[in-house]
C-alpha cells in the first residue's frame, strides 16, 4: 500500500486488499436501497462505490476525477464516488475492474480493447480519457553513445508492463521513426518506471521509459532521448470502460459521472493553479507547486492537448489499432469493430463521432 501522508488520499496497490474492499462496491450496486435511486436529481446521492484509474496518485490520468470529487461536481450530478484505486497499468487495471466487480474504470486503451475483443469481458468503451502521449519519453544514461532513436537498433529498451500504454507507444514510435523498425529493437517489461531506471543504471537496458512528474524528480540523472509526442502525437492512452449490466440498469449514473469528469477537465484548463493544489494533495510525486505546475504543462493538461472531454477521436482510435497490431495484441490483418465495442450514448450527442 502506498501512503502519501496524513493529508493525502491513500491509493491501494495490494491486489488482495483491492478485491476485498471492492465487495462494498458490489453491495452498493445491488443493494435494495440504492436501486431505488432512479434519478440523478434524487435527494440521496447514488453511491457508485470504488473505481480504479491506472496509475492513480502517481501520474496524471486520475486528476479530472479527483478534481470532480474535490469541487463537488459528482454531488451536482447526484453521485457519490468512493475510493480511487490505482494499479501498475496494462492488463492489471482491467483485471482489477473485472475481478473487483467494479462498474467502470480508466484503463490503457490497448488493455481495455483487448479485454472486450479477446477475452469477451462484458464491458463497453464509454469515453475517451487521455488523448495524447503528453510527457511520455525514453531516457538514456548521460554518457550513452545513443543520441537518437535510430541508434537503438540492436539495443534494448523497456516499457512498464504488457498491454500498457508504454508498450504500444514504444512500438509505434519505432514504426514511425525513419531508418528503424520495431523488430530491430528488443523491448522488455520492467514492471514500472522506477524498475526501468534501475535496469538502465545497471546497464542491463539501453533506454528506459519515463514520464512526469517522475522525470523531474527521480529521472534527472538521465538524458531524454525522445518524446513519444514527437513521433505519435495523437495516440489515445486511456479509455473509460464500463460493465454492460451497469450501463443497462444505471445509464443516468454513467452519464452523470462522465459529465462530472468533463467538468473536471474544464476546471483544469480554466484554473490550473487550483488544479495543481489538488494534484499536490493527492499525488505521491508532485509535492510542490513548482513541480505540479511543471507536470501539468509538460503533459499538455492546461493547453487542452492531454485530456479528452470524453469524446473519441478517429485518429486516436486508428493509432490504438495500429499499436495493437505491432505488439501482437491482434492479428496484423484484423480490423477492430469500434462501432460494436464503443457505446457513445453516455456522452453528449455533439461529442459523438461516426464509427465503423
Amino acid at each position: 500500500m502506498i501512503k502519501m501522508g496524513n493529508s493525502k488520499r491513500k491509493f491501494i496497490l495490494n491486489r488482495r486488499e483491492f478485491i476485498k474492499t471492492s465487495i462494498s462496491s458490489i453491495t452498493a450496486f445491488f443493494g435494495g436501497s440504492l436501486l431505488r435511486v432512479n434519478s440523478i436529481y434524487s435527494k440521496e446521492n447514488y453511491n457508485v462505490g470504488d473505481i480504479t484509474v491506472t496509475w492513480a496518485g502517481i501520474f496524471l490520468y486520475y486528476l479530472p476525477v479527483e478534481v470532480a470529487k474535490e469541487k463537488g461536481f459528482f454531488e451536482e450530478e447526484g453521485i457519490k464516488v468512493g475510493k480511487i484505486f490505482t494499479s501498475k497499468g496494462g492488463a492489471t487495471t482491467v483485471r482489477n475492474i473485472v475481478d473487483g466487480g467494479l462498474p467502470f474504470g480508466e484503463c490503457s486503451a490497448d488493455s481495455a480493447t483487448s479485454a472486450i475483443l479477446k477475452t469477451k469481458e462484458p464491458f463497453k468503451l464509454v469515453a475517451g480519457a487521455v488523448k495524447s502521449p503528453g510527457s511520455l519519453a525514453w531516457v538514456v544514461r548521460p554518457d550513452s553513445p545513443i543520441k537518437k532513436i535510430q541508434d537503438l537498433k540492436g539495443k534494448i529498451m523497456c516499457f512498464t508492463s504488457p498491454g500498457s500504454v508504454s508498450e504500444a507507444l514504444a512500438a509505434l514510435c519505432l514504426e514511425a521513426a525513419p531508418g528503424i523498425e520495431p523488430g530491430e529493437v528488443k523491448r522488455i517489461a520492467a514492471g514500472g518506471v522506477g524498475p526501468g531506471y534501475i535496469l538502465l543504471e545497471k546497464g542491463e537496458i539501453d533506454a528506459a521509459f519515463t514520464l512526469e512528474p517522475t522525470t523531474s524528480t527521480k529521472g534527472t540523472k538521465f538524458r531524454i532521448l525522445f518524446y513519444a509526442r514527437e513521433l505519435v502525437p495523437d495516440y489515445f492512452q486511456t479509455f473509460w470502460m464500463a460493465r454492460e449490466s451497469f450501463l443497462k440498469t444505471h445509464p443516468h449514473v454513467m452519464r452523470g459521472f462522465l459529465r462530472a469528469r468533463a467538468k473536471g477537465v474544464k476546471f483544469i484548463l480554466e484554473k490550473p493553479e487550483e488544479a495543481a493544489k489538488i494534484l499536490i494533495k493527492t499525488n505521491e510525486v508532485a509535492t510542490t507547486m513548482e513541480l505540479a505546475m511543471k507536470t501539468l504543462k509538460e503533459e499538455g493538461a492546461i493547453t487542452g492537448e492531454y485530456y479528452s472531454d470524453n469524446r473519441f477521436i478517429k485518429r486516436g482510435l486508428d493509432l490504438v489499432e495500429k499499436g495493437m497490431k505491432i505488439v501482437g495484441s491482434i492479428p496484423t490483418d484484423a480490423k477492430i469493430p469500434w462501432a460494436e465495442i464503443i457505446d457513445q450514448t453516455h456522452i453528449e450527442e455533439a461529442k459523438r463521432i461516426k464509427l465503423i
